[in-house]
């Protein structure tokens, strides 16, 4: 509520201010999931600046959120094009057309978002993602993440630890590098997930419990979440 009272507020002191427009589109985006009106925004502002790079970039997450696939990655792509040097938005054109199952255009714009940012751990995991979809190839997933070696810290995301399940022989050697980072919950789901595969039922049923009750008292401020409750 004080975000949607502050973007219709700078829209109120400036009714043609790009900035407040691209702010009430993503608070329509992000806090109500209202996509028609996000884009009703977005289009308001992109008429006075059709090459505003937020503006293709925000309209494009929308429309990805829509399914409309094609129409996205078109405008992520030409959000890049205005904005080369961002990693975010080469990242984006890339998930996009891995969602598209077009895995060499993504495999390219992967390897150009490590190349703007080789500290970051998403691109070095969302490329082993690729080849474990495409074909299964787990070796060469394994070989992108010791890519990333002395360069990003792929332990800070919760996504590479779904991905070294898959990717690894030997659940014991991920057990040994796991670690507990902000996310206590996911922590503990993983270390259940992971004694399931080596066997050892009652070590999984104490970390998927510790889970749970991390759970159920995120469920008490947050009772519609959803990821929560699943």
């Amino acid at each position: 509520q004080l975000a949607l009272q502050a973007a219709n507020k700078a829209l109120e002191l400036q009714p043609d201010l790009v900035e407040g427009h691209l702010a009430l589109g993503y608070c329509y985006y992000h806090c109500g999931r209202d996509y028609q009106s996000a884009l009703r925004e977005f289009d308001l502002a992109l008429a006075s600046q059709p090459n505003n790079a937020e503006l293709l970039n925000a309209i494009a997450a929308v429309q990805r959120r829509q399914g409309n696939m094609s129409a996205s990655v078109e405008n992520f792509a030409r959000a890049l094009e205005l904005d080369p040097r961002s990693h975010l938005k080469a990242f984006d054109v890339g998930l996009t057309y891995g969602m598209l199952r077009q895995y060499d255009q993504a495999e390219q714009y992967l390897r150009r978002t490590v190349a703007l940012a080789p500290d970051w751990p998403l691109p070095y995991i969302y490329r082993a993602w690729l080849h474990v979809f495409k074909d299964g190839d787990t070796a060469r997933a394994r070989a992108i993440l010791q890519q990333s070696e002395g360069r990003a810290d792929l332990s800070r995301s919760k996504f590479y630890w779904w991905l070294a399940r898959i990717v690894e022989k030997d659940p014991r050697k991920i057990l040994s590098e796991i670690h507990s980072g902000s996310d206590t919950a996911a922590f503990h789901l993983q270390q259940a997930q992971l004694y399931r595969l080596l066997g050892q039922q009652n070590l999984m049923r104490i970390y998927a419990d510790s889970a749970r009750v991390v759970y159920e008292q995120r469920l008490t401020t947050q009772p519609l979440d959803a990821g929560f409750e699943s």
